[in-house]
């Protein structure tokens, strides 16, 4: 994926799916450890950022707790699918929820 994306650096670069981990401390309330993912997460976070993508949720609603997943049991939840792109496309983004989203 890194040198796909590398080749559209300087580009409109939005990037979507099932990350299948949260990245941020706020993404994960309860449920397993996560340790086994963590060197994915960073290597993830390592090429989002030489892309400068970041969490569009996240900056236009930064203190929102919403999950992607939960168990039967309310209290385990997670947000695993995410939608990353650079900063001045977040002016084109509208979230009707945080699965449902319009880019123009």
């Amino acid at each position: 994926m890194q040198n796909l994306l590398q080749q559209f650096s300087g580009e409109n670069i939005i990037v979507g799916g099932d990350f299948n981990c949260p990245f941020a401390k706020g993404d994960k309330e309860e449920g397993l450890d996560l340790l086994p993912k963590k060197s994915i997460v960073a290597e993830i976070k390592v090429l989002l950022s030489s892309l400068d993508l970041e969490d569009a949720w996240r900056k236009v609603y930064p203190n929102d707790k919403q999950a992607t997943w939960r168990t039967p049991d309310p209290k385990i939840k997670y947000t695993l699918d995410y939608i990353f792109c650079d900063n001045h496309l977040y002016a084109n983004v509208i979230f009707k929820s945080l699965l449902t989203v319009i880019i123009f």
